[in-house]
């Protein structure tokens, strides 16, 4: 009988976090949805799925930004698709540039040689200058999801918004989780303890994957996806 105390308070305390856990899901910004749930033979397929549907958008763009969840390797290969996919279609870009927090292999920029390193977390002035610089002309930048996405209102492209005075055009790439289980293999996880403070981003994606998972048919091979519209010229991607 003398646990029962520490029994509720473990109780209560699990309840309370699964609480703030949905708050948080329930909270999110509303979406837009652009590119329903689909499925892809390959890349390719997701890339031109993308870029036909913000065809008009996007030949009229200079400035875009994709984001990508570290150590997912076919983030990055949507991105460097849909970077091949608009030069297919609107010309090639002036200025490519990648994050090297990302720590990307040699193999991994094979398609893009000419890409230029920067560091988006820590050097955001300096790349902010640079894009002052730039002026009329068409860059792409691959950076993390928690640098490019709206969700986080304090992060590197928020602040260089501000510097420039320029709103750029973007994606960020989010894993599709089947289940709870595969949840936690996003590399930022939905929870109430936001050390890193990047829960509004990774709870928006478990939030959009919960609400399509009935619709998932998991015996169909390739890829899988999806594409909303979260904010001005702003779009969140899933890909499993």
């Amino acid at each position: 009988m003398k646990f029962k105390p520490l029994y509720f308070a473990i109780v209560i305390f699990v309840l309370a976090t699964i609480g703030l856990i949905y708050t948080q899901l329930g909270n999110a910004q509303k979406t837009v949805p652009k590119v329903k749930l689909s499925y892809f033979n390959d890349l390719n397929a997701y890339s031109e799925a993308i870029q036909g549907r913000l065809q008009q958008e996007i030949v009229t763009e200079k400035s875009f930004w994709f984001g990508i969840e570290p150590e997912k390797p076919n983030h990055l290969k949507l991105a460097i698709a849909l970077l091949k996919q608009i030069e297919k279609s609107n010309g090639p870009f002036d200025v490519v540039f990648f994050d090297k927090e990302l720590q990307l292999n040699p193999d991994d920029l094979v398609e893009i040689p000419q890409a230029k390193e920067i560091l988006v977390r820590d050097e955001w002035p300096a790349i902010a200058d640079q894009i002052i610089a730039l002026k009329d002309k068409r860059y792409f930048l691959i950076t993390a999801s928690i640098y490019s996405t709206s969700y986080l209102r304090e992060n590197p492209i928020h602040k260089i918004k501000n510097k420039t005075q320029q709103n750029m055009m973007t994606f960020s790439s989010g894993h599709f989780s089947i289940d709870l289980q595969d949840e936690k293999n996003s590399v930022f996880p939905c929870n109430t303890d936001d050390k890193e403070g990047v829960s509004a981003w990774s709870c928006a994606i478990v939030g959009k994957a919960r609400t399509q998972r009935k619709k998932l048919n998991l015996q169909k091979n390739g890829f899988v996806g999806l594409m909303d519209l979260t904010g001005e010229k702003d779009y969140m991607i899933l890909l499993r």
